[in-house]
């Protein structure tokens, strides 16, 4: 691969072919991302890629800035080529992520090795932060399994109440528009558990290439909630598939799924303007990819 500069690359919006590359990139990065979370950012947000391309119109960089809300904007897919690093382009993407978001709040999860350089780049405020897990499914995760909750799969009907719930997490941001561009799609399932006819907590998963799959946004009362959810979500998959998800650090590690954990870096959610508080009370499995 041939040496590029900041002065080479031109910062544009991307194109339909572009995500060939990006999912490349975040693959060889061993990032849970994959071609669902980019179907979901383009429903929320169909201009939301900023793409650094070189002379010849092949991208070396990529910068997500998804408008979450009407004064907030979520920056996430940060990412340069591996071999063109430290060159100069990723301050650009930087540069064009800061012009479009305006005045907005900017919102993203930071990995350690970058708190300090956002930081220094405007985002001085911080609320939560998760561990990036993986977990493999045995033959016991496939058993069947007694719960005081009844766990069905999300329907149209149950939208308001699901939202009404929502709000015990984000209790001053409205994540309509956000849920319902991830939760689309015929690769995704959301379970919502229930209670005396009451929801009390709820999750989504979604199916990767390779036999993998992510979870995102696993709510729920108490830990017996979230055991009843995950069974729900994984207890179905193949024998083998490899499960993707962030936990809160002040939560320990549901039993369900203690067994295989394996777990890596430590996102922590941070603001440029303004936090958006969340009660973690009922937070579990948060995701490092939506607000």
């Amino acid at each position: 691969m041939s040496t590029v500069s900041a002065s080479e690359v031109t910062i544009r919006q991307n194109k339909k072919e572009d995500i060939t590359f990006l999912l490349q990139f975040v693959e060889e990065e061993g990032w849970d991302w994959s071609m669902y979370d980019h179907l979901s950012h383009t429903r929320l947000d169909p201009n939301y890629l900023l793409v650094a391309e070189d002379k010849s119109g092949e991208p070396v960089g990529f910068c997500a800035v998804t408008k979450s809300a009407p004064d907030t904007v979520y920056v996430s897919s940060f990412i340069v080529r591996k071999d063109l690093r430290r060159s100069g382009i990723g301050r650009a993407l930087w540069k064009a992520m800061v012009q479009r978001a305006g005045n907005q709040n900017i919102a993203l999860d930071a990995v350690k090795g970058m708190v300090d350089w956002y930081k220094k780049n405007g985002l001085q405020f911080q609320t939560f932060r998760t561990f990036y897990h993986i977990f493999t499914i045995t033959d016991d995760m496939k058993k069947s399994y007694a719960s005081n909750y009844e766990t069905i799969a999300l329907s149209e009907e149950m939208w308001p109440a699901l939202l009404a719930y929502d709000q015990y997490v984000y209790p001053n941001f409205d994540r309509t528009a956000i849920l319902r561009a991830w939760f689309s799609g015929e690769d995704v399932h959301v379970a919502v558990a229930m209670d005396a006819g009451k929801i009390v907590g709820y999750g989504s998963i979604h199916k990767k290439p390779n036999n993998e799959y992510g979870l995102r946004n696993v709510f729920g009362d108490n830990e017996d909630v979230i055991q009843a959810l995950l069974h729900d979500m994984v207890s179905g998959l193949q024998k083998g598939a490899v499960v993707h998800f962030f936990l809160l650090d002040e939560k320990r590690l549901p039993t369900y799924i203690k067994h295989s954990v394996k777990y890596e870096e430590a996102p922590v959610r941070m603001y440029s303007k303004v936090r958006i508080e969340t009660n973690t009370a009922r937070m579990w499995i948060a995701t490092a990819h939506l607000i």
